[in-house]
């Protein structure tokens, strides 16, 4: 994994993260915090959005 120093340079110069060699432990504990809040919103939020949907007009009919 990379140095903090090498994490802020990437960020400073507008680079994207993308591999785990380039993530310092702490970014990448952080991604999955933030990775399982988001899963977690969009789970307790489905039951309505099936009901939206069920009352939702079909595509047909236009």
């Amino acid at each position: 994994m990379g140095t903090q120093a090498e994490f802020d340079q990437m960020i400073k110069s507008g680079e994207l993260i993308e591999s785990r060699r380039e993530m310092t432990p702490e970014y990448l504990r952080e991604l999955k915090h933030t990775l399982i809040v988001s899963g977690d919103t969009e789970l307790i939020s489905a039951p309505a959005y099936y009901l939206a949907a069920k009352r939702a007009p079909s595509i047909n009919a236009f």
